[in-house]
């Protein structure tokens, strides 16, 4: 079986001409443990041996596949800017490893892959394969399904690495003043005068506009970053207070 240093060398190679039309594809064979327990390490062992022999001769002659360690595959497949047509593939590569022509194993294995189609600017092997295996453990149909497959961009969105951006940004707009204060105010309906008001914030990106709150506001609760946009609000909701004071 090829391995993954023969897999980085082949991936190399290929983002050096044109890597677009191609996808880096994470493969693991599902309740691997199980098996293993039931049927022992030998028959896991003959289990890993077929996946990879079936699927590297369903693959067409410029794709390919590695074993990387037990149960765990990345393959390199073409992929189709056609969604519908790119899912039947996928599906019918599920199918070969569901319906492996062996008695042992027939229609009691399946997979969760994950699929990150290669851009027109190569990254490097690493975040290929990051992106590919995030998207298939991530999955929120793994648990649900006996095979699933999520495609990064399409069908599935890295929220940590945004998140991760989001925070390395936060900083610098609190320095620039791109967190906003607006107060949304609230009327006594019998006399129309206006009573309080409620500070909320925006933030306005010089670059990008206004980041929506559902986008950055669970990120900020998540990693506590939250205490020091409320301190930022806090000051300038008593600067507006002690303007208002000063102009009475």
């Amino acid at each position: 079986m090829r391995n993954e240093e023969w897999l980085i060398n082949k991936y190399n190679e290929l983002c050096k001409t044109d890597a677009r039309g191609y996808c880096f594809v994470s493969l693991k064979i599902k309740r691997f443990r199980i098996f293993n327990r039931l049927y022992g390490r030998e028959m896991g062992d003959l289990l890993i041996n077929k996946v990879y022999e079936v699927l590297d001769e369903w693959l067409d002659h410029d794709e390919c596949i590695a074993h990387i360690h037990l149960n765990y595959y990345n393959l390199i497949m073409h992929y189709q800017d056609d969604y519908d047509e790119f899912f039947r593939r996928m599906i019918a590569m599920n199918r070969v490893i569901r319906d492996m022509p062996f008695e042992a194993f027939h229609g009691q294995i399946f997979s969760g892959m994950g699929i990150f189609p290669l851009p027109a600017e190569p990254v490097d092997f690493r975040t290929a394969q990051y992106n590919a295996d995030i998207c298939r453990a991530e999955c929120p149909q793994s648990v649900f399904r006996n095979s699933h497959f999520e495609i990064y961009g399409v069908t599935y969105q890295d929220n940590n690495l945004r998140y991760f951006d989001l925070q390395q940004a936060i900083d610098p707009a609190l320095e620039n003043g791109d967190f906003k204060l607006y107060l949304q105010p609230k009327v006594n309906l019998k006399t129309g005068e206006v009573t309080c008001a409620e500070a909320l914030v925006r933030w306005i990106d010089p670059v990008k506009g206004e980041i929506p709150v559902s986008e950055f506001l669970p990120s900020l609760e998540e990693n506590g970053l939250i205490e020091e946009v409320d301190l930022y609000l806090f000051k300038k909701v008593i600067q507006t207070i002690s303007r208002w004071l000063l102009a009475s």
